[in-house]
């Protein structure tokens, strides 16, 4: 029997089979609750190519209205340079179309560049991974105008910012990372308001976004300085997107870079919203 594409479920056995594949492909665990949290919002936006019973490939995306993120695109090493990754990801480029998205973004390795450039993907710059190396020039402590939200505060605020600076509607994505009691979700404030955020996960800081890179500065202060929920360590990871002005002031408190994806977009080139003002994204997968 050919290899057949069809839709992936979202239950919890579905997830298992996704993540054990994306080990495979990449070869490091992924993050299973991220894999599933990213299943859960676009349910409909994931796929998979099977060989009898065996998940041999997979790839998804999350709709942020009018663009998408594609992601997460796993082909188990023995059945590479079959062009499973290029029919999944023109299937998920038609399936964008069909939700209404004008661009379809993705953050491409170096085996996957060659992959989306046939399909009509272009080169928009680099995200760059980075990692806090050696000590940071950040204060310890209590940072002024920098506060924890708590799981009863409310994030409209939050939602608005992020909308205005990603320029997609995440709110489903952001509402269950603040409610996630194992992550820490910061907020800056000023005499106008909030004026940034940064979610601590464990073993990344993001999403986050700042209306500059001072502020920038002082959220990822109050982070490493430590408080209740993850630790930041080194290896923790940071992904800064190719628009943001924050690059220069995070390697300043001792970020160093790590590696680049090419960042690539299909269709309108502009996402919208200011989007330098986005210093963190959440993953490779999601944006």
């Amino acid at each position: 029997m050919a290899p057949e594409l069809r839709a992936l479920g979202s239950g919890a056995a579905e997830v298992e089979r996704v993540s054990k594949l994306m080990e495979l492909a990449y070869g490091a665990p992924p993050r299973k609750s991220d894999t599933a949290l990213f299943i859960s919002l676009q349910p409909d936006g994931w796929f998979g190519i099977e060989e009898g019973d065996e998940l041999v490939a997979a790839a998804g995306a999350i709709s942020y209205g009018h663009f998408c993120w594609l992601g997460s695109v796993a082909t188990h090493p023995r059945w590479r340079r079959r062009g499973f990754a290029s029919e999944l990801s023109r299937h998920l480029v038609k399936w964008a179309q069909e939700h209404g998205c004008a661009t379809v973004a993705l953050d491409a390795s170096a085996l996957g560049q060659p992959v989306y450039e046939p399909l009509g993907f272009k080169v928009v710059g680099d995200t760059v991974e980075l990692a806090l190396m050696g000590k940071t020039t950040a204060a310890h402590g209590v940072v002024g105008g920098v506060d924890a939200l708590g799981p009863a505060d409310s994030l409209d605020d939050l939602l608005a910012f992020d909308l205005e600076a990603f320029g997609g509607d995440r709110s489903c994505l952001l509402e269950a990372l603040a409610r996630d009691g194992t992550n820490r979700c910061l907020i800056a404030s000023d005499r106008n308001g909030l004026c940034g955020y940064l979610m601590v996960r464990h073993g990344v800081l993001g999403p986050g976004c700042a209306s500059e890179p001072a502020i920038t500065g002082r959220l990822v202060a109050a982070a490493l300085g430590g408080g209740a929920g993850p630790v930041v360590d080194a290896t923790t990871r940071l992904m800064v997107p190719p628009e943001s002005e924050s690059l220069t002031t995070l390697q300043s408190l001792g970020f160093q870079v790590q590696r680049r994806l090419t960042h690539m977009r299909f269709g309108v080139e502009d996402l919208g919203g200011r989007r330098e003002l986005v210093f963190a994204q959440t993953s490779y997968a999601a944006g």
